[in-house]
């Protein structure tokens, strides 16, 4: 059996894993909503018509205009007059430039951005192991501590000054909740409730440790699930007023 005090460790074990799940599934929301945001995003880009992943060299070829300047033909020759008239009208000439357009920013984000799908899957199921070893860890708390009865009173067999008597004479419970009787002084001692006082239909015999105990520190215990009163006593120490009695609510 064990103490109230192991059961509170039991339990305070299990809320322990408990909250660390928590955080755990809370992180794991956080990392697996980012990833499918950015996959979302990227794929969405990838397959954007006006996304391209590689930008080519691009040619461009625009037309410039040379001007020269005027020319005094008042100061000329004749003769020569045509020609400079000729030379001061605008001629078009083309002018070719080549350079290398950079690749667009959002061209590797779809790339990268896939492989935020592997992560959002690895976090899954790195999340559902947790949560599995959370409820085994659970069921396992749950199962131990329903096999433990609850202990909620301990009673001495015999006063610390060596009388003898139980100690404290009375005590209440909650049907399901154990008593425990610790050797302490003045043994031999046994416990034997009286059939005639403890609730109709229970049986004495199954509630009460005949055997006697002979050691300082030996234990026994009782679970009560019948709401009543229970009367009992110490059989080798009766004629000395060694009675006790369990009120079970």
């Amino acid at each position: 059996f064990f103490s109230t005090q192991q059961s509170s460790n039991i339990m305070y074990a299990y809320e322990s894993v408990h909250a660390q799940t928590q955080r755990w599934n809370i992180a794991m929301a956080v990392i697996a909503g980012v990833c499918g945001v950015v996959a979302v995003g990227s794929i969405a880009s990838l397959v954007s018509p006006t996304t391209t992943l590689y930008a080519p060299a691009a040619t461009a070829v625009r037309p410039m205009t040379q001007v020269a300047a005027p020319v005094p033909v008042s100061r000329m020759a004749a003769q020569r007059q045509a020609a400079y008239v000729e030379a001061a009208q605008a001629q078009p000439v083309e002018e070719t430039i080549i350079y290398q357009a950079a690749a667009p920013a959002q061209s590797w984000a779809p790339l990268a951005g896939l492989l935020a799908i592997p992560a959002a899957v690895v976090a899954f199921l790195l999340n559902r192991s947790n949560q599995a070893k959370t409820a085994a860890a659970g069921v396992g708390a749950a199962a131990l501590l329903s096999a433990t009865p609850a202990l909620a009173a301990d009673v001495k067999l015999g006063g610390d000054s060596g009388q003898l008597a139980f100690v404290p004479s009375s005590v209440t419970i909650s049907a399901g909740e154990s008593v425990t009787w610790t050797n302490n002084a003045g043994f031999p001692h046994n416990i034997v409730f009286d059939e005639d006082e403890i609730p109709e239909g229970v049986n004495a015999a199954a509630l009460s440790h005949e055997d006697y105990l002979n050691a300082k520190g030996d234990q026994v215990s009782t679970t009560f699930n019948t709401p009543g009163e229970y009367s009992y006593y110490c059989e080798p120490h009766q004629g000395a007023g060694m009675q006790g009695k369990v009120i079970v609510n």
